[in-house]
């Protein structure tokens, strides 16, 4: 999902309550931070537990908040059911501590008390994170949580601790908690998923981790320095009084600043704005640190609550310049409540026995190290700018999707209509190939001559609403088609995983979908129009020349540029899909049963778990159902950070995604066509997929997942495994046998030849043929054996481009074709 896309939702959601409701959530979780001092002070004065003990329990408790709150914040599914365990379990762990007797249960209660307040807080951290402004949605969350604490501080100090103790202070949290159980159902029911990082720019790189490491340094100077005002106040001749009574002013001050922050954001102000508040707080240490009387002591206190609820929302604001797809600012609450609990364990080695004089000295040297990081990350920023620049100047004037394959050619045109298409390969410079959406893997398109951009032959142009049939612009991108064709009451019989080529790419490659009774997309052809080689509209009609179909079909772009495809449809139909969780070695003992059980099936190997990832869909005549948020994206995001870690250690590996799989809840959802076949795919990958007698399908797996397993451990993208039934285009690789596809992966920012190459050799050993969009090394001399009309295919092409116009060094090689 784009970063516009997930700024829409965000928006749809701030219309509604939802928005509201995940903030005031997440403050409920935040209530201890303010409420703590006063709370823990009545339990000593009770006598409950000594000083050391709350110490402990007080740090524990918000350690454990800011670990939550960064494990709870990438749970993107059932967000409900997340919020209303956490309030539940908040609430039965205020109610513990209010019963509790010793410091053993005390400390416990209020640590698994933290853990749940954590999961808390990453319900509104995700909500901001995926706001159009983080910082505005950070200020105002800022806000409402200190008129909350600062509420309940006067409910606290005026009756309820006077009049039920400190039980009965817990006890309230307890209540709020429950309470808050009615914003449940206004939130989210999921949340979509973050934008997706180019570049390789993302979670956790340099730059994102020194913003965390400047918050978080940041932080351990407010604990520290709000810790220990008491005794600094005593050293300047305040009173403990008066120091509480300033501290209670604050709060006023910190709403404020929160206020001002909030109506700044959004614009170039954060890296300044950060900068100034680590200045200013500098200056604040400087003060406490010469002992001032009450007047500037006050004002100290006063400016460091100002700074503390300022520079928040501009600390959200640092992590979104780091980190594009904002899951660097979901850590954010963690780098402040990690600051905030270690703080005061820092600052006590700088206490001589009650003189807490020098706990400034301590502020400035965190504060320097903060700034300090802040101009790292400014450095890195700049070089991570100049270098995109440098790049974006050296870059290809046209490149795959993944990357793999780059071109510049010398021309780029785009023909608005099939007159200009036709003076342009009659003239330009060869050799001319036509660029797609760039899905993909081979050097299919690319060209030193000149690349054709056909855009302008795209839509739907004409329909039989009796026949089902469609003529559409041969450009159309399929995901752009579908809902063209459910508009007019229309369903392609199948798809594939993905929406993003334009049909003439998917036509060209022979792409598919699963299905041993379903063809690929290149079966719906009824005729095509295109213009050849010599600049010449052609119109091939199957009904009257199916040969001739047959032959240039599967086009590779060799024959000609298509300008407009005739297809037949079926009637528009709902799907139902079911996917789950099974032994590998169970599918594989079924395979054929399976296979041929549903109208589709699919599965996706595991690397390093022994399960796979069924999926059938058939059709249904069931009204249709919620179709559940995708988290793909986010396991492989898992799965690669488990290979990374444990590579060296494949059974922990093994073990651990095991486990995690066992929880995977299974998919079942009734919807129409077009919302069923394809997937999201954001992670940039590279891929090989041979297509081989069905019969072999579950040998040659074997073999493959063996090689992973026991050569390349870096593997970590499952495998995908399709069927599709039998056709007769000539350079189809199904071409008169029924197929099962096995597809591998590797990511695109890793060298996947060697893999690949020793995949390759299984493949071909069961006499695979592999598909023309996807990594190979297969030649003319290999493709004459495997297609029985492979060189018949070639005297067409002859016919069609006598001169080689659409004949790249590239294309030469593929068909064996020399000169």
């Amino acid at each position: 999902m784009t970063e516009a896309t997930f700024g829409n939702v965000a928006n749809a959601a701030s219309g509604s309550l939802a928005r509201w409701a995940a903030l005031w959530i997440g403050s409920a979780g935040l209530l201890i931070i303010g409420l703590q001092p006063i709370l823990l002070g009545a339990v000593f004065s009770e006598g409950r537990l000594t000083f050391d003990e709350l110490a402990i329990a007080a740090t524990l408790e918000i350690i454990a908040l800011g670990m939550s709150s960064a494990v709870a914040a990438f749970w993107k599914r059932r967000v409900r059911m997340q919020a209303a365990l956490f309030l539940c379990a908040a609430a039965l762990f205020n109610l513990l501590t209010a019963g509790s007797e010793g410091a053993g249960a005390f400390i416990l209660w209020r640590t698994l008390a933290g853990i749940a307040e954590g999961g808390l807080v990453a319900i509104a951290a995700e909500m901001i994170a995926r706001a159009p402004v983080p910082e505005r949605a950070g200020g105002l969350f800022v806000i409402l949580q200190t008129l909350a604490q600062c509420l309940l501080a006067i409910a606290f100090s005026l009756s309820i601790l006077a009049d039920y103790g400190s039980a009965g202070g817990f006890e309230v949290l307890a209540a709020v908690s429950l309470l808050s159980l009615a914003a449940v159902p206004l939130i989210l029911a999921a949340y979509p998923p973050l934008a997706s990082r180019s570049g390789g720019v993302g979670f956790l790189n340099r730059i994102s981790g020194m913003a965390l490491l400047a918050i978080f340094l940041f932080f351990l100077f407010i604990g520290a320095t709000w810790a220990f005002l008491e005794p600094m106040g005593l050293a300047s001749g305040v009173s403990g009084h008066d120091v509480a009574l300033m501290v209670s002013t604050s709060l006023a001050t910190q709403i404020v600043g929160a206020m001002i922050a909030t109506g700044l954001s959004g614009g170039r102000l954060t890296f300044g704005a950060v900068i100034a508040s680590v200045l200013a707080s500098m200056a604040v240490c400087v003060v406490f640190l010469a002992q001032p009387g009450w007047t500037m002591f006050g004002a100290a206190i006063l400016g460091t609550g100002f700074i503390w609820l300022f520079v928040t929302p501009f600390q959200i604001g640092l992590t979104v310049m780091a980190d594009e797809s904002r899951s660097t600012a979901l850590l954010v609450p963690a780098a402040q409540l990690f600051g905030a609990a270690l703080g005061p364990l820092g600052a006590s080695l700088f206490i001589d026995g009650q003189d807490a004089r020098l706990v400034p000295v301590f502020g400035l040297g965190c504060l320097a190290l903060s700034l300090l990081s802040l101009l790292r990350f400014r450095t890195l920023l700049v070089r991570r700018s100049a270098r995109e620049k440098a790049e974006a100047l050296a870059a290809p004037r046209w490149s795959n999707w993944s990357g793999s394959v780059r071109a510049n050619p010398e021309n780029l045109l785009q023909p608005m209509d099939v007159d200009a298409l036709a003076t342009a390969i009659r003239t330009a410079p060869g050799p001319i190939r036509i660029a797609g959406s760039g899905h993909s893997f081979t050097p299919l398109v690319e060209t030193a001559g000149t690349l054709l951009d056909l855009t302008a032959f795209s839509g739907l142009i004409r329909h039989d609403p009796e026949r089902h049939t469609a003529t559409i612009g041969a450009q159309t991108r399929l995901g752009a088609l579908t809902p063209l064709l459910a508009g007019i009451g229309h369903g392609l019989p199948n798809m594939g995983d993905i929406d993003k080529q334009a049909f003439a790419g998917a036509l060209g490659t022979a792409t598919h979908g699963s299905g041993l009774g379903l063809g690929a997309y290149h079966t719906q052809i009824l005729d095509m129009t295109l213009v050849d080689g010599r600049g010449s509209l052609r119109r091939l009609e199957r009904a009257s020349d199916p040969d001739l179909v047959h032959a240039t079909g599967v086009t590779l772009g060799m024959f000609g540029a298509l300008t407009e495809v005739t297809i037949q449809n079926i009637p528009a139909y709902n799907l139902r899909r079911r996917r789950w969780i099974v032994p590998i070695g169970d599918i594989l003992d079924g395979f054929e049963a399976f296979m041929r059980g549903h109208r589709s099936a699919e599965f996706y190997f595991i690397p390093f778990s022994g399960h796979a990832l069924l999926c059938t869909i058939d059709m249904t005549t069931d009204a249709a159902t919620e179709r559940p948020t995708e988290d793909d994206e986010e396991s492989l995001a898992i799965l690669k950070a488990l290979r990374t870690g444990l590579l060296r250690a494949p059974w922990l590996r093994r073990k651990l995604i095991g486990a995690a799989l066992r929880r995977v809840p299974a998919e079942d959802y009734v919807q129409a066509w077009q919302n069923v076949y394809t997937s999201d795919r954001r992670t940039r990958f590279n891929e090989m997929e041979y297509h081989l007698p069905f019969e072999a399908g579950a040998t040659a797996l074997r073999e493959i997942i063996t090689l992973a397993e026991t050569r390349f451990p870096e593997v970590y993208f499952p495998m995908e495994v399709r069927a599709v039934a039998p056709d007769e285009f000539w350079l189809s690789p199904f071409y008169r046998r029924e197929t099962c596809s096995i597809a591998i992966h590797h990511d695109a920012a890793e060298d996947p030849t060697a893999f690949m190459r020793e995949a390759e050799a299984i493949f071909r050993r069961h006499d695979g043929r592999p598909h023309w969009g996807k990594m190979h090394n297969l030649t003319g001399g290999d493709f004459a054996t495997i297609y029985p009309r492979f060189r018949d295919a070639l005297e067409v092409r002859r016919d069609f481009d006598p001169d080689g116009r659409f004949l790249t060094p590239y294309m030469r090689r593929l068909l064996g074709i020399n000169g």
